[in-house]
């Protein structure tokens, strides 16, 4: 899930393989994408980001590893799938962008986190499976800070690392309930979806200590059932993919 320049939400509908794009207030604006490898085709896409230099929507396409990226009016631009010094991408699950406009990927499959500049050209790679510092397993989702530092949600390992831009391990929180979708808010706060606590989780930002979580089980308004992604909007508010309740709530 992700926000567009114009603050609409941009939702990745997992199983129908494409994207949908909703107004601020919940109005379907338009869908991108079919089921497909062609180019522009979906096949189960994850993740999702919008460049904040040119508004594109960039995607995990997970089921074709690549990743595909289009302009927001909904045109194909360009994917990428592979380099010639670490081969295809393997499961890319999440995606985000630094404010140069680099794509950083993360690889549920091989564990690590690979990043390209603007025209698909690999810079750096990092990350190996294992439940040691810097290591992860099976994670779901990446987000960046203000300075470009680099959170992931090591779901298999239920925590939280921060790396540097450079890809340094800096720390970990732990004490999660299969951590997914994460971002940061504009006070650096690490705002979490938990999907087996049916809970959104929010960590100060220096990772020392956990703020009141909010979200039960159940469906009712404001109740969770596997959330598993989110994105926070220019007030601020977290808006969260309620995945097994198929609907997008947001919170103040």
């Amino acid at each position: 899930m992700a926000i567009d320049k114009s603050g609409n939400i941009v939702v990745s509908d997992r199983w129908n393989h494409r994207i949908q794009v909703f107004t601020p207030t919940g109005e379907f604006i338009k869908q991108i994408g079919i089921k497909g490898q062609a180019n522009g085709q979906l096949n189960s896409p994850h993740g999702i980001t919008v460049n904040p230099i040119n508004g594109n929507i960039i995607i995990a396409d997970l089921g074709n590893n690549r990743i595909t990226i289009f302009d927001d009016d909904g045109n194909f631009i360009n994917s990428i799938s592979s380099t010639k010094e670490n081969g295809l991408l393997n499961q890319p699950v999440d995606v985000a962008t630094d404010l140069d406009g680099n794509i950083i990927v993360l690889e549920w499959g091989n564990n690590r986190i690979r990043i390209f500049n603007p025209d698909g050209t690999q810079i750096k790679i990092f990350g190996a499976r294992g439940g040691a510092d810097g290591q992860l397993s099976n994670p779901c989702a990446v987000a960046l800070d203000k300075e470009g530092n680099i959170f992931i949600s090591d779901s298999g390992n239920n925590r939280v690392q921060k790396f540097s831009p450079d890809g340094a391990f800096l720390w970990k929180k732990d004490g999660f309930s299969f951590p997914c979708g994460i971002q940061v808010d504009s006070a650096g706060k690490i705002i979490v979806c938990e999907r087996d606590g049916h809970r959104i989780s929010v960590v100060n930002g220096d990772g020392s200590s956990f703020c009141v979580p909010f979200g039960s089980y159940g469906k009712g308004n404001g109740q969770l059932t596997k959330p598993t992604g989110l994105a926070i909007n220019s007030q601020g508010h977290i808006i969260v993919c309620d995945n097994s309740n198929h609907r997008v709530q947001i919170f103040s």
